[in-house]
Order: C-alpha cells, then sequence, then structure tokens
C-alpha cells in the first residue's frame, strides 16, 4: 500500500485560511459549552438525595424501610423535579460534543498536510466520537427523564419498581454509545495532539496537553468536572486565529512540517553555544598584550631587567 502523500502547499494554505474561522469559533464554544453543561449538570446531581448503608442493607434483607417507600424513591423523584434541568444541561453538553468534531477536524486535516503519517482512524476517531457521546449522552438522559416522570406518577414506589424505573435497553444502549464515544474522543485527542506538535503546529505545551486531555477521557483525576479537555479546547481557538501570546509556530506559515525540537537537541545547541563563547574567550585570555609598536609585554618587562641590572653595574 503506498504511503500518504501531502497536497501541495499553496491548496493547503488556501484551505486553511478559508477554514481557519471557524474551526475556531468551534473550538471556543466546544470548551465553553462543554465546561458550562458539566458543571451545571454536577450542581443539579450534588442535591441528589443519598442512598445510606443501612437503607441498603436492610432492603438487601428483605426488610421494610422506615417511610413506606423503597430505597431510590427518593432519588427518582427528585430526577423527575429536575427533568427539565437536566435536559438542557443534556443539550448544552451534546453540542459542546459535537462541536468537538469541526475543530479537531481542521486540525488533523493541517497536520496530515503537514504529516503524512497520522493515521486516518484519527479522523473517524474525532468525529464519530463525539457524535457517539452527543447521541448516546441525550438518548440516556431523556429516557432516564421519561422513566422518572412515569415512576413519579405511578402507585408502586417499591425497591424493584425504582430499580426498574433506572434500567430499561433504551438506557442501556444510550450509556453504552457515550462511553464508546468517549474512548473514540480519547484516541483523538491523543493522535491529533500528538502528531500536531510533531508537524510544528501545536506548541510543546498544547501537544502535551491535548494528549493529557485524551488520557483524562478514560482515567479521569481529581474533578469529576472536563477542566483539562475544556480548558484545551478553549486555548486552541486564539491558537488558530493566530493571536497566541508567544507567536504563531511557523508551521501555520510554512506549510510544512518544522518540528519543535527536542530537549537532547536544545541541550545540544546551548552546550555548543556555551563553548564557542568559552573558547573565543580562551583564545583572547591566551592572546599576549602587546605595547604600542605591537611587541609582547613578556619581551618589555625582559628589556626593562636588562637595563636596571646595568646601572647597578655602574
Amino acid at each position: 500500500m503506498a504511503a500518504p502523500t501531502a497536497p501541495p502547499v499553496e491548496e493547503t494554505l488556501a484551505w486553511e485560511a478559508a477554514q481557519r474561522t471557524r474551526a475556531a469559533i468551534a473550538a471556543l464554544l466546544a470548551g465553553v459549552l462543554t465546561l458550562l453543561g458539566n458543571a451545571l449538570q454536577s450542581g443539579v446531581y450534588s442535591d441528589l438525595p443519598k442512598v445510606y448503608a443501612v437503607d441498603a442493607l436492610r432492603d438487601a434483607a428483605g426488610l421494610p424501610i422506615p417511610g413506606g417507600q423503597g430505597l431510590r424513591t427518593a432519588q427518582i423523584r427528585f430526577l423527575d423535579d429536575k427533568g427539565t434541568e437536566l435536559l438542557l444541561t443534556g443539550v448544552l453538553i451534546a453540542v459542546g460534543a459535537l462541536l468537538v468534531a469541526p475543530a479537531l477536524g481542521y486540525l488533523f486535516r493541517a497536520t496530515r498536510a503537514r504529516r503524512p503519517t497520522l493515521p486516518q482512524m484519527a479522523l473517524w476517531a474525532v468525529l464519530l466520537g463525539p457524535l457517539l457521546v452527543a447521541i448516546g449522552g441525550l438518548v440516556a438522559q431523556v429516557t432516564l427523564v421519561v422513566q422518572a416522570h412515569q415512576f413519579a406518577g405511578g402507585h408502586d414506589f417499591s425497591s424493584q419498581a425504582a430499580r426498574d424505573a433506572l434500567g430499561g435497553g433504551a438506557l442501556l444502549a444510550g450509556q453504552l454509545a457515550r462511553q464508546l464515544g468517549i474512548l473514540a474522543m480519547a484516541l483523538g485527542f491523543v493522535l491529533v495532539s500528538l502528531h500536531a506538535m510533531r508537524a510544528g503546529l501545536l506548541t510543546r505545551f498544547m501537544g502535551i496537553l491535548g494528549i493529557l486531555a485524551g488520557v483524562l477521557f478514560v482515567l479521569p483525576l481529581g474533578s469529576s468536572l472536563p477542566i483539562v479537555q475544556s480548558f484545551w479546547l478553549i486555548a486552541l481557538g486564539p491558537l488558530l486565529l493566530g493571536r497566541w501570546p508567544s507567536g504563531v509556530p511557523p508551521a501555520w506559515t510554512s506549510g510544512e512540517a518544522m518540528p519543535w525540537p527536542s530537549q537532547q537537541e536544545l541541550r545540544e545547541q546551548r552546550q555548543a553555544a556555551a563553548g564557542g563563547g568559552g573558547d573565543e574567550g580562551s583564545a583572547g585570555a591566551a592572546e599576549p598584550q602587546q605595547d604600542r609598536a605591537g611587541r609582547p609585554a613578556a619581551a618589555l618587562g625582559s628589556a626593562s631587567a636588562s637595563k636596571k641590572r646595568k646601572r647597578k653595574r655602574r
């Protein structure tokens, strides 16, 4: 199978100039909506009634729970009361996920034009991943709200009825689709960020942060909010618009790969510069001093000593 070839530089730069603003706005909105939607959703769930261990043990043993209701009845009624808020946050998160596709798709094409070794599956990951996250998340959220409303309007509030309200094929299918989408997005973030950094389109900071953002999709650490992913997307917007604080990486204007030097290369450059300055200084220090006639200073000293000896003999 023949290796992919890069398109002409003029064609690449023309396409990027035409699509740059759209991709930058998509990146900014994706970061803002993703963070806002998840923050609002976390705020709603923070008031979710707790299930205590003693009640869970009583329910498992077949004993009645104080209050005459099922183990998770209070939670499902809460979800029914907050149904509108949950649907709105679900829409914000879905729209934010969908906007990731044009932003990362733009970066993929720009990187592939300069680095044809970027695998094609990265494009499928950045296109299908956000779609699955958006559709799966919405299906799961809508199904949960509808089933909670049906439960709250019924007459059976037992633990089994509550478990049935929190299950079902549609809910599980939506959750599964969302998880697959998250895995695909993680792969897309890692591959595109890594190759874009190697092509010189992303600074080392942005490249490493993009890889970390992809890893945090699968292995979230600390906060449950996608803070790193949202920050990276928001920061990508100014970079695409050419408003990066330290200047736009030159690979964007050249249309060709201009990889960032590695730490080893930077170390060698510093050593070479320091070595050149040291040699020059040594040469200057070793160079003998001269008088106005160009005679070495050591010779002048010998001549002065000879004149003093002659005066003493006299």
